[in-house]
Parts: C-alpha cells; sequence; structure tokens
C-alpha cells in the first residue's frame, strides 16, 4: 500500500508548464476626458451654488450633444479651506542694521475652494474637439488628460484567452513529437490581462484659462491599442 501512494506522488510531481500569450489588436471605441469646475470665495453657499450653475450647464450641453447620461459621472465634490499668511514685523528692541527685524506669521482661513470633477465618455471621436473647446466657455477651468479606451474588453479578452490556449495546444503537440513526451490531464490553469492603452494629451488649466474655440478642428486620432491574454497550462506528464 505504501508502494502505491509512493507511485501515485510521483507521478503527481511529474508536470509541466506551457504558457503563451494571445493578442487581439483593436481600435478605441471610446475617448474619456475629466475635467473640474473650481471657484474659490468667502461664502460656501455662494461658491457652491456658482459651481452647481456651471456643472448643470455642461452637463446640459454634453447631453445636447448626444452624450448619454450614463457616460457621464461625477468623480469628486470636494469643499476645502483657503488661507492667508498674516506677517508682523518688530524690532525687539534691535535697531542695529545688522540685525534685521524679527517676523512672526500666522495663518488664518480668508475663504472657501469647491471643486467639482466630471469624467465623460465620448463616443463619438469627430465631436471630441468642439466638446472640449465649449467645455472652457461654460465654465471648466481644469482639465486632464484625453485616453481612448474600448467599452465592452471582456470580448476581446475571451478572444486573446482563446488565441493563447490554441497556440498552447499547438506547443503541447511540437513538444510531444520532438521529445516523445505524453501529456496527460489537465492539472492547473492560470491566466493574467494585459492592455496597452493610448492617450492623447489635451490641454491643462493653464492653457483653459486662456484657449478659445479653433476654427480648424484638432486632427484626433484614436491609434490602436492591444489587448493581451497570457494563459499557462500545467500537464501532467504520463
Amino acid at each position: 500500500m505504501k508502494f502505491i501512494e509512493a507511485k501515485n506522488l510521483y507521478s503527481q510531481n511529474r508536470t509541466i508548464t506551457l504558457t503563451s500569450t494571445g493578442k487581439v489588436t483593436v481600435i478605441p471605441d471610446i475617448a474619456t476626458v475629466s475635467f473640474d469646475i473650481v471657484k474659490e470665495g468667502k461664502q460656501v453657499s455662494d461658491i457652491s451654488n456658482e459651481t452647481n450653475k456651471a456643472m448643470q450647464a455642461v452637463i446640459d450641453y454634453l447631453k445636447k450633444e448626444g452624450v448619454n447620461s450614463k457616460d457621464i459621472k461625477t468623480s469628486q465634490y470636494n469643499i476645502s479651506q483657503t488661507y492667508e499668511d498674516k506677517c508682523i514685523y518688530g524690532s525687539e528692541g534691535v535697531t542695529s542694521s545688522i540685525y534685521p527685524p524679527s517676523k512672526t506669521c500666522s495663518s488664518k482661513v480668508s475663504g472657501y475652494k469647491i471643486t467639482q470633477s466630471v469624467s465623460v465618455k465620448i463616443r463619438d471621436f469627430k465631436k471630441i474637439d468642439a466638446i472640449i473647446g465649449n467645455l472652457t466657455s461654460l465654465g471648466v477651468n481644469q482639465m486632464s488628460n484625453l485616453n481612448f479606451g474600448i467599452d465592452d474588453s471582456e470580448v476581446l479578452q475571451n478572444q486573446a484567452k482563446i488565441e493563447a490556449i490554441n497556440q498552447i495546444k499547438e506547443k503541447a503537440k511540437i513538444l510531444s513529437a520532438s521529445t516523445g513526451i505524453r501529456l496527460g490531464r489537465i492539472i492547473a490553469i492560470n491566466e493574467a490581462s494585459a492592455y496597452n492603452y493610448g492617450g492623447y494629451g489635451y490641454a491643462d488649466s493653464a492653457m483653459l484659462k486662456s484657449s478659445v474655440p479653433a476654427s480648424v478642428p484638432a486632427p484626433i486620432e484614436p491609434g490602436s491599442q492591444d489587448v493581451s491574454q497570457t494563459v499557462s497550462i500545467t500537464y501532467e506528464i504520463k
């Protein structure tokens, strides 16, 4: 009985792992841009009303341009205090020019800042330039990079996974034919996904403050993206 158990253990330890990566190259179908409306003032209620009014105008404009409600997402609403430093200079009894007057500084609350952030998916790439350009006139004063992506990546993941598995099957056939190794049942399967995302730098806050809609649209090209799936299959060696 002990001999049989040892034999089974020896068989279980005789394994080989084959790994392959399947890749699918596609054209992105969504563009994502995040932007902020930032306002400062003395009273929270005043700047809150201002930012809410401006953001509502932005959302109404996006919907008018065909952006679906499900593609508009509030990502941040933040209220913070602003401070100013007040410094008092005094000689402390020292009148010599060798010793500069002492300085005592303290900070006090000077007002408040509200930041509203929104992330938007744009599906009609022909409208990207016009939409981003018009957002500045509606109160948007900060904007992050424009990124391209794939809306439904699961289907592409499965395609890449199937390609990787087929490659492993072919590797297994070649291995058996060239070495005489007989592969048995599958012991384990592991997988990992990877994406090669593209991006397009559009404008930062400094540029937005002085920007105006261009008469000639910017040539925005999404390029292509790779969806990769790496699969490792561990076989039992007979």
